[in-house]
């Protein structure tokens, strides 16, 4: 691959844009480190940096794009739609959801009622629920989406029936 070039303006923006962007992602787990483990700037950043070293080594081998492709739809497919319903698991339930509706309403244009609400609690978990073992079925063996499917579905049940 031919070395960058900064003499044009598209490439320069691009890597700089990129650098920035990479910088900012940095600084909040450092910022993060600084803040709960009480360490200093120099060190959080160089552990940080040495252990992003260390992980991404594994992508420079001759398996790398196998390896990037396997992290890549693994997270594009499971981990984004688990992080999704655990977040909404999270918000309807166990925080102050009135609270919040009085806070949409007070600074949105669009009023919310108990229709959102309801939509928060039930509707949206089910569906990303529902997605989640969909797509279980498809990522994980057979066996394996078998056994997570009878171990979830009561426990899912029960909890929706107690509501």
């Amino acid at each position: 691959m031919p070395a960058l070039h900064f003499r044009d303006p598209v490439l320069s923006r691009a890597y700089c844009c990129g650098l920035s962007s990479m910088i900012s992602l940095a600084e909040v787990v450092v910022s993060a480190l600084i803040d709960k483990i009480n360490m200093s700037r120099k060190v959080a950043a160089t552990v940080f940096c040495g252990l992003g070293f260390v992980v991404s080594i594994a992508f420079t081998t001759g398996g790398g794009l196998l390896l990037l492709d396997i992290v890549d739809h693994f997270i594009n497919n499971f981990g984004i739609l688990m992080g999704g319903f655990i977040e909404i698991i999270f918000v309807a339930w166990f925080c102050k959801l009135d609270d919040l509706r009085n806070h949409v309403n007070l600074t949105s244009e669009i009023k919310v009622g108990s229709l959102w609400m309801n939509s928060l609690r039930f509707v949206i978990p089910a569906m990303l629920g529902f997605m989640l073992v969909q797509t279980s079925l498809v990522i994980f063996p057979k066996t394996t989406a078998d056994t997570l499917l009878r171990l979830l579905l009561p426990l899912v049940g029960l909890r929706l029936l107690s509501a």
